[in-house]
């Protein structure tokens, strides 16, 4: 199955717009189970300036079978020869098992400087909310002489035992405190810009991208290029 069309949306990274462009190519692969859209993108400084992403993501499929028990198939077995209907939807049910992004990201002001995203995630585990520290995303980006990191890891301040006692409380503050998430980009261990579900401060919950204070702004284009390309 082979889908494409034209595509325009854009949204603000505060004073910078991010803008899908022209026209998007989306295929299905039954034989492997491979879902592939290929889109390009524009992320738009104040200034004018300007960097280009075209982006291929594959999505990796599997399928999953209901997860009954042999008293829950003599059960139904009894239901369906009384009454003829089956309480067990024995349909497998596809999920996602994970998404590899390739980006190749241009800046307007340097048109013959090419950086190259591998990025490769996996669906949150679940349990996140749990305050651990899961890793369920890493990514590469390059121009061949430098190279930055991308992580996606959960962040929350409290230990799972913690969590595990706020979750009978229904304390909807405490509950935010357990379901923090947090994409990093750093270069030789230096944090550049960060996103996650709460604000710069790490106090006010907010989809915020932060940025280290001095960065100029054709580093800023690259890294929000970098954040764009994780865009659905």
């Amino acid at each position: 199955m082979v889908v494409t069309g034209n595509v325009w949306w854009k949204y603000r990274f505060g004073d910078y717009v991010v803008k899908a462009v022209g026209r998007e190519h989306s295929e299905f692969d039954r034989k492997t189970d491979v879902t592939t859209l290929r889109r390009d993108f524009e992320v738009s400084a104040p200034t004018g300036a300007t960097a280009k992403i075209k982006r291929e993501r594959k999505n990796f499929w599997g399928i999953e079978y209901p997860d009954v028990t042999f008293g829950d198939i003599l059960l139904d077995g009894v239901l369906e020869s009384a009454w003829g209907w089956s309480l067990i939807d024995d349909d497998p049910d596809p999920i996602l098992l994970k998404y590899v992004v390739s980006s190749t990201i241009t800046l307007a002001d340097a048109p013959g400087e090419t950086w190259q995203l591998e990025l490769e995630e996996l669906p949150k585990p679940k349990g996140a909310w749990l305050g651990s520290q899961f890793e369920w995303g890493y990514g590469t980006l390059t121009n061949g002489e430098r190279m930055l990191e991308l992580v996606l890891h959960g962040d929350a301040p409290s230990s799972e035992e913690e969590c595990l006692q706020v979750s009978r409380t229904w304390d909807l503050h405490q509950s935010e405190q357990c379901n923090v998430w947090i994409a990093e980009i750093k270069e030789d261990g230096e944090l550049l810009a960060w996103h996650g579900n709460y604000g710069c401060n790490q106090h006010k919950f907010g989809a915020d991208y932060c940025f280290r204070v001095g960065l100029d702004e054709s580093t800023k284009l690259l890294l929000l290029a970098m954040f764009a390309s994780m865009i659905e």
